[in-house]
């Protein structure tokens, strides 16, 4: 049940209450501010700056993450409105995993640098089980500049997977190629390889 409480309390059930708010335009005061990347709390942070016409005391642009979060959670329970609440909620709808499913195969692209198989999904974040690299490591040679170079490379081994971790679904690019993938393609080898420059001097 949710309350609204003044002198005389009244109680709605919260389907109710949810229809009521709905028509009064009334959003949500609870954004989940946690479960958003540093990317989005940094460019949430300049966007609510210029929507607040009652900005005060403020933290500059070049603060940390947290410092902003901490700002941000003041301007959510002090000087909230319909504008601010409208774009806070369009950009959580964004960073729902929506396009997301188990089985899928992801390159992560954030604390961790590899790619792995969906098996779980959660509104904001996914858990991700690694492939194993195998041990072998393949050099192949270049020159840039008439200087000698190569690229190693370790495969994965796709039958065995680490352990799994959870990261924010925005760090996850599905793999949308069906073909084949050489570990020299500029924009898919993420997901058969990992790959470093070396030099051969």
């Amino acid at each position: 049940m949710t309350t609204y409480s003044n002198k005389n309390s009244v109680y709605f059930p919260d389907d109710v209450w949810s229809i009521v708010k709905s028509y009064g335009g009334i959003y949500d005061m609870k954004t989940p501010i946690s479960k958003m990347t540093k990317d989005i709390i940094n460019e949430v942070y300049i966007q609510v700056e210029e929507m607040n016409e009652n900005r005060g005391r403020r933290c500059p642009l070049d603060k940390n993450v947290s410092t902003k979060k901490k700002q941000l959670q003041r301007i959510y329970k002090y000087i909230w409105n319909y504008k601010i609440a409208l774009y806070i909620k369009n950009v959580c709808e964004e960073s729902k995993a929506v396009n997301l499913k188990c089985g899928d195969e992801v390159y992560v692209g954030a604390k961790k640098y590899v790619a792995g198989i969906i098996t779980k999904i959660n509104e904001y974040t996914i858990q991700v089980k690694p492939y194993i690299l195998k041990e072998q490591i393949h050099e192949y040679p270049y020159e840039l500049l008439s200087v000698p170079w190569c690229y190693k490379v370790q495969y994965y081994d796709k039958t065995k997977l680490g352990r799994a971790f959870s990261i924010h679904s925005q760090y996850a690019y599905k793999n949308e190629n069906n073909g084949k993938i050489d570990w020299n393609d500029e924009f898919n080898s993420c997901f058969i390889c990992n790959k470093n420059i070396c030099s051969k001097k």
